[in-house]
Order: C-alpha cells, then sequence, then structure tokens
C-alpha cells in the first residue's frame, strides 16, 4: 500500500504508523468523570446515546441495553448517579460508567487518562477486568 503525499485532515500518527480514521472512531477519556448526577445510569448512557448515535430511539435503547451489561451495570441501571457528597453508586461503577459514556458510539480506538486513578484495588481491578474484556 502506498501513502498519499500529503495525508489528510482527519488521519494521526501513532507510533510512528500511519492510520486513518473517520470523526469520532478515536476517543479520550479524562480522568474527571463526566456524569449528571439527578440522572440514573440507564438515563446517563440513553443521553449521551440520543447525541451521538445516528438512528433514533430504537437504535440508542439496543446499544443502552448492551452497553449496560457489557460494562457490568445492569444491577444499578435504574439507580441515580448522584455526586460526590451524595454519592448513589461505587466509584468503580461511576468509573464505569463514565467509560460507557464515551462507548456509546463504538470508537475504534479508546484512549483512558489514569483509568483507576482514586479507586480501591477492588474497584481497580473491575475497571481493569472490563477494559481488558472490551478490547479482546
Amino acid at each position: 500500500m502506498q501513502w498519499p503525499e500529503e495525508p489528510p485532515k482527519a488521519s494521526y500518527i501513532l507510533k510512528n504508523v500511519s492510520c486513518y480514521a473517520r470523526l469520532g472512531e478515536i476517543t479520550a477519556i479524562a480522568a474527571d468523570e463526566c456524569s449528571f448526577t439527578p440522572l440514573t445510569a440507564k438515563e446517563t448512557l440513553m443521553y449521551s446515546a440520543l447525541l451521538r448515535l445516528q438512528g433514533g430511539l430504537e437504535k440508542a435503547t439496543s446499544r443502552v441495553e448492551k452497553l449496560l451489561d457489557e460494562l457490568g451495570v445492569e444491577h444499578i441501571a435504574n439507580v441515580r448517579v448522584g455526586s460526590k457528597s451524595n454519592r448513589w453508586i461505587s466509584g468503580g461503577e461511576k468509573r464505569s460508567l463514565s467509560i460507557g459514556v464515551y462507548l456509546v458510539h463504538d470508537p475504534a480506538v479508546l484512549l483512558l487518562d489514569e483509568p483507576t486513578s482514586g479507586l480501591d484495588s477492588a474497584s481497580a481491578l473491575d475497571v481493569a477486568l472490563l477494559l481488558k474484556s472490551m478490547a479482546a
């Protein structure tokens, strides 16, 4: 395969390997959690799905149901996320949900900044195993 003289504007260089990605295929997740405290876990993912996916409510609903299962948080689907001072779910569950907000559109590449920082060892292991299972 021969590369063009000048890569298009939507190209990225990763470890000296040029790869081309469409908008939204590469997602970066910051260490800070992204959630809407008055919403439930399912509502948080649904909000993200409706904003990011094309295909309407039916596609968003099926993607959210699948994500809740993949993330292992289906047991807290109808529980409010809460804030730091008024917490309804654990830190590991909140981190998994935060990752799910960005996974809703199924990016090809996921860049995470300290995904286990601030978590206890059991929650950090859960998040690490979640990421490993999703990468396989």
